[in-house]
């Protein structure tokens, strides 16, 4: 039996090389994420923070210091908030880029794999048909030769 080469392998393994880099791609950016997710968290604690002293400031004795150095604050984290809350979105959206990419190159390796299963099944077919052929050959010339000692003798 030969041996089965398949023509496009090469283009299989880059394909399989670009699946591989997309899946690092999203991880980087899942990473990113999970980051700008942990920072909105901690300023939304900030703000929460801020807010809770602002109102306890303003319980007791009128500190106006206190009160404007907590309401700054306050204004601070909530812009800081609105833009992480962007970034976040953009985080998001890079990961849903990724992802669709990783999807495609899944797709394109998966075609490239079903191709070559096609010609090696196609190269089995013709490697069966040369077996018969050549099992042919040889029960024929073996009848032949039978038939050709029959008639000698």
């Amino acid at each position: 039996m030969g041996k089965f080469i398949y023509n496009m392998e090469s283009i299989l393994r880059i394909k399989i090389k670009i699946e591989e880099q997309k899946k690092l791609e999203l991880g980087e950016s899942m990473q990113i994420y999970n980051l700008e997710i942990e920072e909105q968290i901690r300023c939304e604690k900030e703000l929460s923070t801020s807010m809770y002293l602002f109102k306890e400031a303003q319980k007791g004795p009128i500190q106006g210091e206190k009160l404007k150095k907590y309401s700054n604050s306050i204004s601070y984290y909530k812009k800081y908030l609105e833009k992480q809350i962007k970034k976040v979105e953009m985080a998001k959206y890079t990961v849903e880029v990724k992802r669709k990419a990783v999807q495609k190159a899944l797709e394109e390796k998966k075609i490239q794999e079903k191709l070559k299963e096609h010609a090696y099944e196609s190269f089995l077919k013709e490697e069966n048909l040369k077996e018969q052929n050549l099992l042919d050959e040889v029960v024929s010339y073996g009848y032949a030769t039978k038939k050709n000692s029959n008639i000698l003798n």
